[in-house]
Formats: C-alpha cells, structure tokens, sequence
C-alpha cells in the first residue's frame, strides 16, 4: 500500500525503515517504509506496513488488503462499492 507522505504526516506515522520498491517499470527505488493501523468498515489491521508517496492525494491499496475484501466498481453510476 502506497499513501501519500503528507496524509502519513497528519495521522503521526512515523517512518520505521528504507526499502528497495520495484515499481511496473522494474526501477528499483529507496523509499520510506511507515507503519500505521488501517480501519475499513468492520475491518481493521494492526501494524500494516505502508509506503510513504510523493504524491499528492493517490492512495494506492495492494493485494494484501484487497485480498480481504469484495470492491465492485459501477463506473457508469460512478460508485465503489466495498465490502467485507
């Protein structure tokens, strides 16, 4: 999971590590690795390990939480629709 450093800032994560990321393009990159507690709905994890982003309001959610959850997309209502 990937979450903008400036959201990082606001919730007071702090960073716990560097880590080498791959990204799709097969660039290695150092980043800053941040722990913090995730709560969707009913689910809720404990020191989940989160990249810091440069970006300025993307949050990008990988396989390791996706995996607990059904999201359906609706593009021509506009709505996503998460469930446990």
């Amino acid at each position: 999971m990937i979450i903008p450093v400036t959201y990082l800032k606001q919730v007071g994560a702090r960073k716990t590590a560097k880590v080498w990321m791959r990204g799709a393009a097969d660039q290695r990159r150092l980043v800053d690795l941040y722990t913090v507690c995730l709560q969707l709905g009913d689910l809720t994890t404990q020191r989940l390990p989160v990249v810091g982003g440069s970006g300025e309001s993307e949050v990008i959610v990988g396989r390791d939480v996706l995996n607990q959850l059904i999201v359906t997309l609706n593009g021509l209502a506009s709505v996503a629709e998460v469930t446990l």
